[in-house]
């Protein structure tokens, strides 16, 4: 070797002789080493010992040296350029010669790709003007090419230069034989033969045979047909069948980035290389075979893997040190996530419609639950449990089934019950109430058993059981259950919850109570138990009763006889009620009883003969007027001393229940529709006689308005249509902006219905607990100052609410609040010096809304509504709060009788807390009249700077207060149960993951921690800030020394 040889093929010369005379490879090194030279033999000098006696080592170390490696030879092959002044051909040979070095083409199909990226590349470094002319032409081989090149340099510009006849026919052209020449993949021995051409050819210098040479035109693009399916677009390696191979080959771009699809099949592997051109995907080469013996055993997910393989192995001359893109996954295999890893089959009941999906889509009726992987497979829902058993014990049942036939394939199926309460006749069923206890749980059971107790007694039950699981949510469907229907045995009673005393002597007194809220059956009659309290249980006297009122009596006088009651069916006595004190007369309470009832007494009695009187007088004029019927007449009078008509400004309130026929009230008061103009749409509620709906009444010549309909229920009797239609009669009567407005009634067909305007927001109470803190003080103040209208204009006509709350106040979409529900209103005679009302025994009172001599004496008056308004300012300014928080109705009872009311709510003006208390004044008659509290709120709307005052509970008030707005921190071991007290429990998981987790961190907060947390409401923030000041108030007493005198 001489510094001058090729050192590459030097080498290959010795290599091929040490195989020749099969010299041991471990000795080549040794061998080699004497006849190294120039570089090489520093490399070899450079080597250490060990490396420099193995042969493949010494050839790298030489070869990279002497900057022959692949790279280099890379790099070196894309930069090539023409050269002018050498010939044409040398170029072509020595560009040729680096390829085959880079490439290193170890089949004829590998070096036909060799040939054609030397094409390409040759073309590509000639200059401009050649390039574009040689660009005209259809270039078929290497000969060729050299061949254009040689002409257009020999004769110096495109015009010069002509093009020689091709001794061979066109491909796909027909010959002058009227052959036709196939064309495609399948031309070697036509490539061939352009080759000797070409040889041939070098030898002729003449102007004539290089026209011969290069007088090929440009053929036309033959389109890709499938020989499996005659479609054009693809070959058969990719028709579904896939067995016949294809190859189409076209010359590629190698500056643009290359797309490889791969394929298998049950016969066969493909594959596809591409480029796009102008958004176009250009096919540039078909690859397929099929399947060995052994490869056709393989999985699917194998057969991708060997297609991928088989591909880049093949195709590697074109993609290598090239970007490229590997497409793969086809229909019915997914891959979730980019990089490294093979396409999965789609999992079951599942399927991916394109290719490289990153999930496969469940097929219909199949889901995914929400934390189930992409290769998990898709499920469904379960059926419902089977063979349902139940045990009824009394009050309670036992539940047990089987599990459902098909799971839906998966494993987490879990049960929920549903109980629904019906009628005996099974036509409604409303859900079950909070206290029906469900053990070990009602929702999300992995047991197929469950316990239900506290279930009214001799009630009908239908419990729903619904199977559900994972993917239960993601069904569009219901879940699939099993129903079964039980009736509960009768039980004993439930305590009677209060008695109230009616009447009182100096031997005796009289009281009444409610029916037990769950009588579990029919009540049979009651028991009373009482003793003077001085005296010891033991010494207990029993009176029976078959009603809810008994007359007590052989008592002595002015004493306090405690005493409880019970009810009794036939599965027996209810547990007695609490023990409550009631006290007869002393004998000057007795006399002074009977002073006050002399003048009632004479009163009722020129009453009387006024109304004979009058009767008289009225039966002289009918006599006159027999040109009228007697009906026209009674209702001539009716409707005068009902509407006022006759006096300018009299407002009359006419009790229906003063008729002797009261069904004549509802038509002189109610207006009869048509109940084709009433459209119902969904159900709203439910009240003590029926449904209540929403829906729409379109009347003749009006436009269509919303509606809520009252129906009255299936299966009722005589009084219970009287009852449910009076209150038609008496809304009949009011028109007021204030008053809830009756658009009348349907009474001759089924269901009989009463027909009002619709409220969008629905009651007052519920509305202020869905907007706390939304609210200005002057938006509250408006609500009540509407109240308090409405209540001004039923005052004024002598009628008396009884059961004035939140509740029964509907809201507008305007904020506009209106007064409803006039069940327990009740009239007031206008001809005594103290109008009242002594209500029938037996009624349910609103004890936290009602007045205390109400509640004491069963006297209504315009007065007690007074009282239970001053409640309803309460619950505006609390933004929904229950009145005595959870104090039991005796404890509230016993409360007011101590003078005790409630403290402001939080931020509440004073000057509205003192209008509240002015309202719960023990004196009636030192109560404001409703005019008067609407004068006053008018007054606070007008001067807002009234309102600024904020009340504030004084450390010794004059009056004693329920402060139970402001708990002591001292009886709560938690945060959590703080936030409960103060009926902020919406915040708990924030205080906590914030690190406030005791009550001394809790007391160091700002309103800018709150923020923090996620507390935004103004009127949270308030309410809890005011809390937490009183928490450190508190804190800081404690921690003060005590002083004694």
């Amino acid at each position: 070797m001489t510094a001058q040889d090729d050192v590459e093929a030097y080498l290959t010369t010795f290599e091929r002789t040490a195989e020749r005379e099969k010299w041991p490879k471990e000795e080549w090194a040794g061998l080699l080493a004497p006849y190294l030279a120039g570089d090489a033999q520093k490399a070899y000098l450079d080597l250490e010992l060990k490396d420099a006696q193995d042969y493949d080592k010494l050839k790298g170390e030489i070869l990279t040296r002497l900057g022959v490696t692949d790279t280099v030879r890379a790099h070196r092959f894309h930069q090539w350029s023409y050269r002018s002044g050498q010939p044409p051909r040398t170029q072509m040979f020595d560009l040729i010669h680096l390829a085959r070095k880079w490439l290193r083409p170890e089949t004829r199909s590998s070096a036909e790709i060799v040939e054609t990226i030397v094409l390409n590349q040759f073309q590509r470094g000639l200059p401009q003007e050649v390039r574009r002319w040689v660009g005209q032409k259809e270039v078929l081989s290497a000969d060729h090419l050299v061949g254009l090149v040689e002409r257009y340099c020999t004769a110096g510009t495109a015009e010069q230069a002509q093009e020689e006849r091709f001794p061979f026919p066109r491909p796909g052209r027909t010959s002058g034989q009227g052959k036709t020449v196939p064309t495609g993949g399948g031309g070697r021995e036509q490539r061939g033969a352009m080759r000797k051409e070409s040889e041939s050819g070098r030898d002729t210098k003449g102007k004539n045979g290089n026209r011969d040479r290069g007088s090929r035109e440009s053929p036309p693009r033959t389109p890709i047909i499938c020989s499996n399916c005659n479609r054009p677009g693809h070959i058969a390696a990719y028709c579904p069948i896939k067995e016949e191979p294809m190859q189409v080959l076209v010359v590629p771009d190698f500056e643009k980035e290359f797309v490889v699809q791969t394929d298998a099949s049950e016969v066969g592997l493909g594959a596809v290389l591409s480029q796009e051109v102008e958004g176009v995907e250009h096919p540039i080469l078909f690859l397929s075979r099929k399947l060995g013996p052994q490869e056709t055993n393989y999985a699917v997910v194998e057969k991708e893997a060997l297609a991928v393989k088989w591909a880049l192995e093949s195709l590697k001359y074109y993609l290598l040190r090239r970007h490229f893109t590997l497409i793969t996954c086809p229909p019915g295999t997914f891959k979730s996530s980019q990089g490294p890893g093979l396409c999965l089959q789609c999992p079951s009941n599942s399927r991916s419609a394109a290719e490289s999906a990153t999930i496969c889509v469940c097929r219909n009726g199949y889901y995914r639950g929400d934390v189930d992987r992409p290769d998990m497979p898709c499920t469904s829902v379960p059926s419902g449990p089977r063979n349902v058993i139940s045990v009824v014990n009394e009050t309670s049942v036992i539940l047990e089934w089987h599990t459902p036939r098909e799971t839906g394939g998966r494993e987490d199926v879990v049960y929920n019950i549903v109980c629904k309460k019906c009628r005996a006749d099974r036509r409604t069923c409303s859900h079950c109430d909070d206290n029906v206890e469900f053990v070990p749980r009602q929702l999300g059971l992995t047991e197929t058993r469950v316990f239900i107790s506290n279930l009214w007694a001799h009630t009908l039950y239908s419990f729903e059981i619904q199977a559900v699981n994972g993917v239960t949510n993601k069904s569009p469907y219901p879940a699939q259950h099993v129903s079964i229907d039980i009736t509960t045995n009768q039980a004993a009673p439930s305590i009677v919850p209060i008695m109230h005393q009616v009447s009182s002597t100096m031997k005796s007194f009289t009281l009444s109570w409610p029916q037990p809220e769950q009588p579990n059956g029919i009540i049979l009659d009651y028991e009373l138990r009482f003793y003077e309290k001085d005296h010891a249980e033991i010494n207990s006297t029993m009176v029976r009763s078959e009603t809810n009122t008994a007359r007590v009596e052989g008592l002595r006088a002015g004493t306090v006889y405690v005493v409880q009651v019970r009810a009794r069916t036939v599965a027996g006595f209810g547990k007695y009620s609490g023990k409550m004190c009631f006290q007869t007369l002393t004998d000057d309470d007795y006399k002074s009883e009977l002073r006050e009832q002399l003048p009632l007494i004479a009163g009722s009695a020129a009453a009387g003969l006024v109304f004979i009187v009058s009767l008289v007088a009225i039966s002289i004029v009918c006599s006159r007027k027999r040109a009228y019927t007697k009906e026209a007449v009674y209702s001539d009078k009716l409707q005068h001393y009902s509407t006022g008509r006759g006096s300018p400004g009299m407002k009359i309130y006419i009790d229906p229940f003063t008729y002797e026929d009261p069904n004549e009230a509802v038509r002189e008061f109610a207006k009869e529709i048509d109940v084709s103009t009433v459209k119902i749409e969904e159900v709203i509620g439910a009240g003590e006689f029926g449904e209540v709906y929403k829906g729409r009444l379109k009347l003749p010549g009006k436009r269509e308005i919303y509606v809520a309909i009252k129906t009255l229920k299936a299966g009722y009797v005589e009084k219970q249509r009287r009852d449910f239609l009076s209150e038609a009669s008496i809304m009949g009567q009011f028109d007021h902006p204030n008053i809830i407005r009756l658009e009348g009634v349907v009474t001759k067909s089924r269901p009989v219905m009463i027909v009002t305007e619709f409220m969008e927001n629905g009651a007052l109470d519920s509305f202020l607990r869905q907007n706390d803190g939304q609210f200005t003080v002057i938006q509250l103040v408006g609500m009540m100052r509407g109240i308090s209208a409405g209540m001004k204009y039923l005052s004024e006509m002598n009628y008396v609410h009884r059961d004035l709350a939140a509740r029964n106040i509907l809201v507008n979409s305007n904020l506009v609040c209106k007064v409803s529900d006039f069940g327990l209103s009740r009239y007031l005679q206008d001809d005594t010096s103290d109008p009242s009302y002594t209500s029938s025994l037996g009624g349910k009172i609103p004890v936290r809304w009602t007045a205390p001599e109400a509640i004491a004496y069963r006297k209504f008056t315009s007065a007690s509504d007074v009282w239970s308004y001053g409640i309803v300012m309460w619950e505006v300014m609390s933004f929904g709060e229950r009145p005595y928080w959870d104090m039991s109705n005796q404890d509230v009872i016993n409360a007011i009788e101590q003078d005790y009311r409630l403290p402001p709510p939080m931020d509440c003006p004073s000057a509205l807390h003192q209008l509240m208390l002015d309202c719960w004044q023990k004196d009636r008659n030192a109560r404001p009249r409703f005019t008067d509290i609407v004068n006053t709120l008018d007054k606070m709307i007008r001067n807002p700077a009234s309102l600024k005052q904020v009340a504030s509970i004084p450390a010794v008030p004059s009056q004693p207060l329920l402060d139970r707005s402001i708990p002591d921190f001292n009886t709560f071991s938690s945060v959590g149960e703080w936030l409960g007290a103060i009926k902020m429990t919406q915040y708990r998981d924030n205080f906590l993951n914030s690190g406030f987790t005791s009550l001394q961190l809790v007391a160091q907060m700002t309103s800018e921690d709150l923020l923090r947390i996620g507390v935004t409401l103004a009127g949270h923030q308030k309410k809890i800030l005011s809390n937490v000041a009183s928490m450190r108030v508190q804190m800081s007493q404690c921690q003060s020394p005590t002083t004694m005198a």
